[in-house]
């Protein structure tokens, strides 16, 4: 699993670092800054040293939810462009 992956030390958590390689792993990109922020805005709150796994796969769920339902629509989009004008 990519958490386990991106965890090497054991600690239970993962550290900015490690989230942003984890969605690398996951989605295929680097986060940027922003997105990290956002990301682990809610672990800094908690005054937790890093994102546990619940958090992160809670996270990551309601990531790849909106990614699945980006795509869906692209694909129908696609569908109906049969002239491929984008519009």
């Amino acid at each position: 699993m990519v958490f386990q992956h991106c965890d090497e030390d054991k600690k239970g958590y993962l550290s900015r670092e490690d989230v942003k390689v984890a969605v690398v792993m996951l989605f295929g990109y680097k986060p940027s800054k922003t997105e990290t922020d956002v990301m682990m805005a809610s672990i800094m709150q908690a005054n937790v040293p890093g994102m546990p796994l619940d958090h992160f796969v809670s996270l990551m769920g309601r990531k790849l939810a909106a990614q699945d339902n980006y795509e869906k629509t692209r694909q129908i989009f696609t569908g109906f462009d049969i002239h491929c004008h984008g519009f």
